[in-house]
């Protein structure tokens, strides 16, 4: 996990606890600067401390973690779900296409990694194979269907 999510994820719990940087550092036990260098990302909290603050936020690892700890999924589905929730019908569909495209190439992307490593190679990493104008396209193309679906 990145340092900066994880940071920006302490400061939404704290400030929706109403807590300040300075209390809620002292409740941890730890300076003030220290807290405020987790919450920009510039330091990674030790296990200790992770453990202060989650407890003190009475919030699970799994959910700051959420982006690296497969038990989290489903917190990934919520925070999927409370963005997409005021979206309407149309666009949910188009989302849904994006998603399922993405899907669909992840696992064939696995699928050949497996095929790989039993021949001794190198593992693909999805992100160099599924680049940035290929997934426009797939999207125009999503929306293409999607608009034509509507009418």
């Amino acid at each position: 996990m990145d340092k900066e999510t994880l940071g920006s994820r302490i400061r939404e719990q704290r400030k929706e606890r109403n807590m300040t940087l300075e209390k809620f550092a002292t409740v941890v036990g730890v300076s003030t600067q220290f807290f405020g260098d987790i919450e920009r990302g510039a330091k990674m909290p030790s296990v200790n401390t992770l453990i202060k603050i989650v407890n003190n936020m009475d919030i699970s690892c799994d959910y700051l973690l959420r982006d690296e700890v497969v038990a989290a999924k489903p917190y990934v589905f919520d925070e999927i779900s409370e963005k997409v929730k005021d979206l309407s019908p149309q666009h949910l569909k188009i989302i849904k296409d994006v998603i399922f495209v993405m899907a669909d190439n992840f696992m064939a992307i696995e699928k050949l990694n497996t095929e790989l490593e039993e021949e001794y190679q190198p593992r693909i990493n999805p992100i160099n194979v599924i680049k940035p104008f290929v997934l426009y396209r797939r999207l125009l193309l999503c929306v293409n269907m999607s608009n034509h679906a509507m009418k």
